[in-house]
């Protein structure tokens, strides 16, 4: 505590400090408190000192001295030790503090001719109201409009502040000259002050709501002073500069109770203005500097009283007109004369203008109901010199009432409205609520909906519209578990209800049913609070790319079980197909109408061509899914293949002839090409950096793996034991399930993350790369031998091994571990040496060739899991080294879009196992399977050395240009691209500039190091 001697608080006056908040105690009673508006809103203290009055108000008894304060000791006062030169800067600071409190010229005004109810009355927001008349009355004190700062709270956004509303307006302009030239009527001058509150209102929601553009330009300048960049020009112009000068700074805090505040003008020449709106009444805080000749806060006190008394006059010139609305007049005409229905419109007219009712011509409408076979329309009435317009239908107090007087429309509308509420009942029931409750909701939220004007229409309604409603009714009976009374019985009911005795405990029915509406409704709540915090999460950008990550990895999950799911189960199919032509049973083809008979000779050559359908498509539309990608992105693209997979298993599922077969699986490299593709790009870009796009792309090849290997045994299982339909059918279910998320998480459809994005590297440019050449090359070799073996090796095991059907079936199945051993190895070491991925890839096909050559020698079953382990787990090193390769390449050689670049990846793929299923049996036939395998395995080790092209890739880096733009954390390569075209036309000494037809243009600009901070704000 300080004794301060104040000529605002008296001769001595106790302030006691506490951070930035001061609470003042004056000698003769007066208090007050003083903040400090950085470590806080002013709205905190206005909160603290409203709630000491109402206590004091609440509890004067509280108030009084009480006995026990003669037992505390005396209050002893600090004694500061302090030298003699901190004693001279307390003495010049109180000085100054002095010379700034004389200087202050602030004015307190209670404005008592009406408060906010008589303006809310008039359906206008009391803020925007006086908002105008401070415009008003500066523009009559100064004859202009000056920037103005009204605070606005962002308390709602995290750490948010405040943001400036601009009330200086170009409505409150031509309102405040209306006022000021007096030539306009009172109505013409209301409208403008509604079209001047009515901007006012439109900003003050764009500042609450985080869309103004003060905040906004501020970071801008701070991120600019930060990365010590040259201050932009904006921020350097006259106009910007003005605008953060507020010579007109306001502020409205409103309470319960009566409190007075104020703040000092923000800018010499400038006023402060705080308001405080009450019911009658308007509390007015003006202040000025004294020692300013322009301003004076006497005189625009008055400005502003007189102000409000204008607008005032102007609310009693204007009658109060309201609107007819839902008035019906009913005519009947016979014999063609209508004398008697048009004198009862205009006897209308004239009640509606005496009671100050308007009717709107343009809402007014006629319907005729005329049943006659010949009838000739009469001309529609007119009201106040303006037709009707004939309809064939109107709605009425929620009814659809048409010409016909068919209630289809009527009942169409409730059976939307009540399906749409079931969802509700169902999430009730999933929440586990008594059936009592479930009883009582579908009473008060479904059925009244149903049963709305029932009366008027149920008579009419056919039994088609019967039958519907009563639909609604079982749904609803299946979800409670208990029968529910029919549409039909409360109609019979409902006039009986008002005349039965309400019996004894009714009351305490009624308040059990209000509680179990209570907490269904609390219920809800919950699951809707529970639904936006989902969406929430869903939209954190780091669990997004987790679930990205989860939604390609199923897809590539089903792409690969479905491609190998066949392997166990059509063989089989089409030996029936086969035993069933030679019976006798004859398919039509209903493409042609010619019958199939299958023969030993073709069969094989049908198997084969079925395989290779799929990758011959997927070959065949690869270059053109690439360049789709990169045009729209890669959710649309991911969708689509998704839902041409789904279509292509139900059809697998329901196939009955080799043709609709063939069509599948063709669909199937169809869907494949845009889902694997758009996949693998979707993960390349959301992970940018090369560790975290290695693990990815690493998790993803493990999916791949996993479906290759479990889906032979996986359908031949199902096939089995369950029949052809159910393998395909939960494939389909599951690509269903995750084409949903993809529509939930990624909303193809309404994303515009790729409008104004550079367009890609065309796919045919990226094939000649040498680095990707190479790359695309090593992807064929390395899986040329698990595509040539995967239709040859089972037929070799029979006839050199004499192996059992389940030796053939699990012949994959353990190399699928030390496929993934493959891929958490490469990762790790790319990780820790990522500069050698060329050595782990090259590595990888060493692996594979030594696997393939020597598959020959061996002899068991258990012999032949070595080699065929150690293709797998070489073909994990080469995929998990070289697919972040190609998007690395791209990044530094290219544009960083991934489309083309990974459809060339799976183009390499695709070559491989469209030749083997045809190519592989007929080296085994001509040359035999031993010289298959060397050849494989010797085509491997060959190819090893290219591999030490990309030996110096890792050594490449973007350019200088490129690198001094990666400013943001985490940023994705498509937002890189675009920036390093910018900053590669800077470099070139061009700027943006646009021209006066508004067509962007490059012109030559000159670097200055001049710095500016800009306006500053208040």
């Amino acid at each position: 505590m300080d004794d301060v001697g104040s000529p605002s608080c008296g001769p001595t006056t106790r302030r006691g400090v506490r951070g930035g908040e001061a609470f003042i105690f004056g000698a003769d009673g007066n208090c007050g408190m003083l903040c400090e508006h950085s470590p806080c809103d002013g709205v905190v203290l206005f909160q603290v000192a409203e709630r000491l009055l109402k206590y004091m108000i609440g509890s004067p008894s509280k108030l009084v001295r009480a006995a026990s304060v003669s037992e505390l000791p005396a209050p002893r006062r600090l004694r500061w030790k302090c030298t003699t030169e901190i004693h001279k800067l307390l003495s010049s600071s109180a000085d100054k503090l002095h010379r700034l409190v004389e200087n202050l010229d602030m004015k307190v005004s209670k404005f008592c001719e009406y408060g906010k109810e008589f303006i809310k009355n008039q359906k206008m927001s009391p803020d925007a109201y006086i908002q105008v008349a401070l415009q008003l009355a500066y523009y009559r004190c100064h004859g202009r409009l000056v920037s103005t700062c009204e605070s606005a709270s962002t308390r709602h956004f995290k750490e948010g502040r405040w943001e400036n509303i601009r009330s200086a307006t170009p409505q409150a302009l031509d309102f405040v000259r209306a006022m000021a030239d007096g030539k306009l009527s009172s109505s013409e001058k209301m409208e403008l002050l509604q079209g001047a509150m009515a901007a006012q209102t439109k900003y003050t929601i764009l500042a609450i709501t985080g869309r103004a553009i003060d905040n906004h330009l501020l970071g801008l300048r701070e991120i600019a002073r930060e990365l010590k960049m040259e201050t932009p020009e904006i921020f350097k112009d006259e106009a910007y500069l003005i605008s953060n000068q507020f010579i007109l700074s306001t502020s409205q805090v409103p309470t319960t109770v009566e409190l007075l505040s104020g703040y000092g003008p923000v800018v010499p020449g400038g006023y402060g203005a705080y308001y405080n709106p009450q019911s009658d009444y308007i509390i007015f805080s003006i202040s000025s500097f004294a020692d300013s000749p322009h301003t004076c806060s006497v005189d625009f006190c008055r400005a502003v009283e007189q102000a409000l008394r204008d607008m005032r006059e102007l609310h009693d010139s204007v009658k109060l007109i309201k609107f007819a609305d839902d008035t019906t007049l009913i005519g009947l005409i016979s014999n063609n004369d209508e004398s008697a229905y048009r004198r009862e419109v205009d006897r209308l007219v004239s009640w509606c203008s005496g009671n100050n009712l308007e009717l709107n011509a343009q809402k007014t409408v006629e319907m005729i109901v005329d049943f006659r076979k010949s009838t000739v329309p009469p001309p529609p009435p007119s009201v106040m010199d303006s037709p009707i317009t004939s309809v064939e239908s109107f709605r009425f107090l929620g009814t659809t009432i048409t010409q016909d007087l068919k209630w289809e429309p009527t009942i169409s509308s409730l059976i939307k409205k009540a399906q749409q509420r079931m969802y509700f009942l169902r999430q009730l029931r999933k929440a586990k609520l008594p059936a009592q409750m479930l009883v009582q909701f579908y009473t008060a939220i479904i059925e009244s909906i149903l049963t709305s004007s029932i009366t008027v229409w149920f008579a009419g309604a056919t039994v088609r519209d019967k039958q519907r409603l009563q639909r609604i009714v079982r749904s609803a009976e299946e979800v409670i578990g208990r029968s529910l009374p029919s549409l039909q019985d409360l109609l019979i009911l409902e006039p009986l209800q008002t005349d039965v005795m309400e019996p004894e405990g009714s009351t305490e029915t009624a308040t059990a049913a209000t509680n179990l509406a209570h907490t269904a409704a609390s219920k809800l709540s919950q699951m809707s609070e529970r639904t936006k915090q989902l969406g929430t999460a869903i939209q954190d950008p780091e669990r997004q790319k987790r679930i990205i990550l989860v939604i390609v990895c199923v897809a590539l999950l089903l792409d690969n079980m479905l491609y190998m799911v066949i392997v166990p189960i059509i063989p089989d199919y089409l030996v029936e197909l086969q035993k069933q032509a030679a019976h006798g049973v004859v398919h039509t083809n209903f493409t042609n109408g010619t019958v199939h008979k299958e023969t030993k000779e073709n069969f094989d050559l049908q198997i084969g061509v079925l395989f290779a359908s799929k990758a011959v498509v997927q070959l065949l539309v690869n270059p053109l899914s690439g360049t789709f990608i990169d045009r729209v992105g890669y959710d649309i693209p991911l969708f689509i293949g998704l839902n041409i997979m789904f279509l292509s298993t139900v059809i697998f599922a329901f196939a009955s002839n080799y043709s609709t077969l063939f069509l599948a699986r063709s669909m199937q490299g169809l869907g494949s090409a845009f889902a694997d593709t758009s996949g693998i790009a979707l993960i390349a870009d959301r992970y940018t950096e090369e560790a975290a796009r290695s693990r990815a792309l690493g998790i993803a090849l493990a999916f791949i793996s996993f479906g290759s290997l479990v889906a032979p045994p996986f359908g031949g299982f199902l096939y089995e034991f369950a029949g052809q339909h159910v393998p395909f059918m939960v494939l389909a279910a599951m690509c269903l399930g995750d084409g949903i998320m993809c529509l939930v998480v990624l909303k193809p459809f309404s994303n515009k993350e790729r409008e104004n994005m550079p367009v890609g590297t065309p796919i045919y440019k990226l094939m000649v790369d040498p680095y990707i050449a190479v790359v695309g090359g090593a992807l064929i070799v390395c899986n040329i031998p698990l595509a040539f073996l995967e239709p040859t090796i089972a037929n070799w095991m029979e006839e050199t091994m004499h192996s059992e059907q389940w030796e053939v079936g699990m012949t994959w199945f353990p190399a699928f571990f030390p496929h993934v051993l493959g891929v958490f190895l490469t990762v790790k070491l790319a990780a820790k040496y990522p500069h050698l991925q060329w050595f782990y890839g090259a590595l990888g096909m060493v692996f594979i060739g030594a696997s393939s050559c020597t598959i020959p020698a061996c002899k068991t079953f258990g012999q032949l899991m070595v080699p065929l382990c150690g293709i797998c787990f070489g073909i994990a090193f080469v995929d998990t080294a070289l697919l972040p390769t190609l998007a690395f390449l791209v990044d530094v050689r290219h544009v960083s879009v991934y489309g083309s670049v990974y459809a060339i990846a799976d183009i390499s793929y695709c070559v491989a196992y469209a030749m083997g299923p045809i190519v592989a049996g007929k080296i085994v036939h001509d040359l035999g399977f031993i010289q298959l395998n060397l050849g494989m395995g010797l085509a491997n080790m060959l190819y090893a050395p290219a591999l030490l092209l990309l030996k110096n890739v890792s050594k490449m880096k973007p350019s200088y240009s490129e690198r001094n733009m990666l400013l943001e954390d985490g940023p994705t390569g498509l937002y890189d691209t675009i920036k390093m075209e910018h900053r590669e036309k800077k470099k070139k000494g061009l700027c943006t500039t646009i021209d006066e037809n508004g067509i962007e243009t490059f012109a030559q600009r000159s670097f200055s190091e001049e710095e500016s901070s800009g306006g500053e704000y208040a």
